[in-house]
């Protein structure tokens, strides 16, 4: 029978915890997406049938824009799927390709990892003050400054994940099945 090291049966769990992570945060951003589609619906149909728009409609908007953009992030992570010029890249070595590759994931963990802490700081910030609109509808800001802080956590763990299969296994793991060799 087969032992399964340590540091992988590490990596299982962690990567576990972090699909899960990041499915429920593209949940609640699909979510976000459906409640756009609602408000910005009946604002148009009350514009357009009795002259009464749905009030607070922009200012709720903008909390579920914010919402279903960041909570889409940490999927976007997960997926390996960010925008990437790869002119410079496909003319080098694998070696090269790897080390390149180990840099962009350091990068994109320093860039997750300070935008974490900015909002965390101020989503903090906003629950305290129970921060709102100013439009006709006082709709709660700290919500989405939660969401934000939120988003970027997951997409820093999902990133952070990434690295130590890096490690691990010398490439960066998409799913259980498929991999990105670089």
């Amino acid at each position: 029978m087969q032992t399964i090291p340590t540091s992988q049966k590490i990596y299982s769990v962690l990567d576990r915890v972090s699909a899960t992570m990041v499915m429920l945060a593209m949940v609640v951003s699909g979510a976000s997406v459906a409640a756009i589609i609602a408000i910005n619906s009946v604002d148009t149909l009350g514009r357009a049938f009795f002259t009464k728009p749905l009030t607070g409609a922009v200012e709720l908007t903008e909390l579920f824009l914010a919402m279903c953009i960041i909570l889409a992030i940490p999927y976007a992570q997960r997926m390996l799927s960010h925008i990437e010029i790869d002119m410079f890249i496909q003319k080098c070595s694998v070696g090269w390709k790897k080390f390149f590759v180990l840099i962009s994931i350091v990068l994109t963990i320093l860039v997750f990892f300070m935008l974490t802490i900015q909002s965390y700081e101020s989503a903090k910030d906003s629950v305290t003050t129970f921060e709102s609109s100013a439009g006709y509808l006082r709709v709660p800001v700290w919500i989405g400054k939660i969401s934000v802080a939120i988003g970027f956590g997951i997409a820093l763990f999902e990133a952070s994940v990434q690295l130590f299969a890096w490690f691990l296994f010398g490439r960066l793991t998409i799913t259980k099945h498929t991999q990105v060799a670089h």
